[in-house]
C-alpha cells in the first residue's frame, strides 16, 4: 500500500513543479512583453552576470579631505544606456587637460560646477567650457564634479582653484539639487558620505562634516568591492541580469521614489525654484559671501541650470519663480553677475530635446544652447 502511494506522491509533486514553471515562464512571457510594447518602461535583461567584484560604477568618491567627493586621477569609461563616460582626469584631479597655474592670459576662466557642467554624458570637447574656450580663445579651466554643491564648489575654489591665474568666476548653480546636497537635514538615513555642510548653529552658519574622516564614508571602491560581493548583491544581479519580472519590479520601486521626489505637497510637479526654504536660500546666500570674498576683486558669474521638472513647473505658474528673484538680491548683494537660463530656453515647452534621452542632463545640443547663451558674456580678447 505505502508502495503504491509513492508514485502518487512523486506524480502529485511533479505536477506542482511543472505548474510553478509554467506560470513563471508565462508571468516572465508577460513581463517581457510589457517592456518589449512600452507599457512599462524597465530595462531589458543584459544576460551578463558579473559574480563577483563588478567594475565601480563612477568616476569619483568620497577621497579629498577637504571637500569629499572629487575625481580618481586616472581615466574612466562605460556605457550605460544612452550615457557614455569617458573621463581623462589631470593631476590635481580635475576633468580637464593639465593647466598651468601661471598665464600669460588675462582672460582665464575658473569654472565651478556638479554634473552639468562637467559635462555628464558627453564628450570633453563638446561640454560648455570647452565650446567657450574654442569660442573665446580664452582658457576656461574646469573644476567642476558630480555630486558638487555650492558648499563644495566654494572649497575647491579657496583650497584648489585660487592658486590658478584666473579673471572671473562661472559658478553653475542647479537648484535641483545643489540646495539637497548643502542641507545636512535632507541627509537619508543610512548615508555614511563623507560631505562638508554649512549648519546653522544659533544665528551664523559654520562648517561640518558628516563622518569625522574619509575612511569612514562608504562612497568608495573598496566599499563598494566589500558591498557588492555580499551574497544578497550577488542574488540581486543576477535577478537584474536574467529575469524581466525584476526589472520591473525594480521600476516601480524607482517610480514611486522618482513621484514623491516630483510632486510636492500641493500635488503641484517639485521645482526648487519655487519649493526652496527659507534657510536654504541663507545659506547659499552664506555660501556665495564666502566666494565672494575668496574671489577678491575678481568677476564672478551664476548661472542657474534648470531641468525638465522647472520647465513643467514654470508653465504652470504665473510671473517670475520666486527663487529667480531671491538669485538676483543675493548676487547684487555679492557683486555677482546672475543669468537665468529658466528664462534663456524656449517657453512653453519642457524642452526633452535639449537633455539626454534617458538622463536629465544636457546632450551636446544642450551643450550647445548653453554656450551659445554665456558666450556674449566672455567676448574674444575681452
Amino acid at each position: 500500500m505505502e508502495a503504491g502511494k509513492r508514485p502518487g506522491r512523486r506524480r502529485t509533486l511533479l505536477l506542482k513543479v511543472v505548474i510553478v514553471l509554467i506560470s513563471y515562464f508565462v508571468l516572465e512571457a508577460g513581463c517581457w512583453l510589457m517592456i518589449a510594447t512600452g507599457l512599462i518602461d524597465a530595462k531589458y535583461p543584459t544576460f551578463h552576470f558579473v559574480f563577483s567584484n563588478p567594475e565601480y560604477p563612477a568616476p569619483v568618491a568620497d577621497i579629498n579631505p577637504v571637500w569629499g567627493v572629487w575625481h580618481y586621477p586616472e581615466h574612466y569609461e562605460t556605457q550605460n544606456g544612452c550615457v557614455l563616460l569617458n573621463y581623462d582626469i589631470n593631476s590635481y584631479g580635475a576633468r580637464d587637460r593639465e593647466r598651468a597655474r601661471r598665464s600669460a592670459d588675462t582672460g582665464r576662466v575658473v569654472v565651478l560646477g556638479d554634473s552639468f557642467l562637467e559635462g555628464f554624458g558627453v564628450s570633453v570637447q563638446d561640454r560648455v567650457s570647452d565650446l567657450l574656450e574654442k569660442r573665446t580663445g580664452h582658457e576656461f579651466l574646469n573644476f567642476c564634479c558630480a555630486d558638487f554643491g555650492t558648499t563644495q564648489e566654494y572649497l575647491v575654489y579657496k583650497n584648489l582653484a585660487d592658486s590658478f591665474d584666473h579673471a572671473t568666476v562661472l559658478v553653475g548653480f542647479l537648484p535641483f539639487n545643489d540646495f539637497e546636497n548643502d542641507d545636512l537635514s535632507l541627509l537619508r538615513p543610512g548615508d555614511y558620505r563623507y560631505r562638508p555642510y554649512y549648519v546653522r548653529r544659533g544665528d551664523r552658519f559654520v562648517l561640518e562634516y558628516h563622518q569625522d574622516s574619509l575612511s569612514k564614508s562608504t562612497f568608495n571602491r573598496a566599499h563598494y568591492k566589500v558591498y557588492s560581493n555580499a551574497p544578497a548583491q550577488i542574488f540581486t544581479r543576477f535577478l537584474r541580469a536574467f529575469t524581466c519580472w525584476f526589472n520591473i519590479v525594480d521600476y516601480i520601486k524607482n517610480s514611486r521614489e522618482q513621484y514623491h521626489r516630483r510632486f510636492n505637497g500641493a500635488g503641484k510637479v517639485f521645482s526648487y525654484y519655487y519649493d526652496y526654504t527659507e534657510e536654504q536660500a541663507q545659506r547659499l546666500d552664506y555660501v556665495l559671501g564666502l566666494l565672494r570674498q575668496a574671489a577678491g576683486n575678481r568677476r564672478i558669474l551664476l548661472c542657474s541650470i534648470p531641468v525638465i521638472t522647472d520647465f513643467q513647473r514654470h508653465r504652470t505658474e504665473e510671473g517670475t519663480p520666486p527663487l529667480t528673484s531671491r538669485l538676483r538680491q543675493i548676487c547684487a548683494r555679492w557683486n555677482i553677475g546672475f543669468i537665468d537660463l529658466l528664462d534663456r530656453f524656449p517657453s512653453g515647452t519642457d524642452n526633452r530635446g535639449y537633455f539626454l534621452p534617458c538622463d536629465q542632463h544636457w546632450n551636446l545640443r544642450g551643450n550647445r544652447f548653453v554656450a551659445d547663451q554665456l558666450a556674449p558674456y566672455f567676448p574674444r580678447g575681452g
